[in-house]
């Protein structure tokens, strides 16, 4: 009985390894980079179009290079994007499409300020 109480203790302080594993894919950014300014303030632009079969996308990184916030919305239209669905990013911030090893593939959207320019990369 003790060897079996030591063997689950040991079990259950050791978590298993290996459940949220994202594991590399190779890709590129060619054809994927979408980095530009942000065009009309306050107005969502496309930048890139929900992915799936043959070419999922397998991540994504969005950097604010402006000056001013910048707000990514991931799976709705731009007609149905706005500043309370969406992520708000501070100058300098990083937003990624993947998380404990799931990828957002949906559409992305992006408003800011007019002239602010952002860095954005699928791949």
């Amino acid at each position: 009985m003790r060897k079996f109480l030591l063997l689950l203790l040991a079990f259950l302080a050791f978590p298993a390894l290996g459940q949220n594993l994202t594991y590399p894919v190779l890709g590129t950014t060619a054809n994927g980079n979408a980095s530009g300014t942000i065009a009309s303030t306050g107005v969502f632009q496309l930048l890139w179009s929900a992915t799936g079969t043959p070419n999922p996308r397998h991540g994504c990184t969005i950097e604010n290079n402006g000056s001013n916030v910048m707000y990514i919305t991931e799976g709705l239209a731009l007609g149905s994007s706005s500043t309370s669905a969406a992520v708000k990013l501070a100058t300098g911030d990083y937003y990624y499409c993947t998380a404990f090893g799931t990828v957002l593939t949906g559409q992305i959207n992006i408003t800011g300020t007019s002239g602010d320019a952002f860095y954005a990369a699928q791949y």
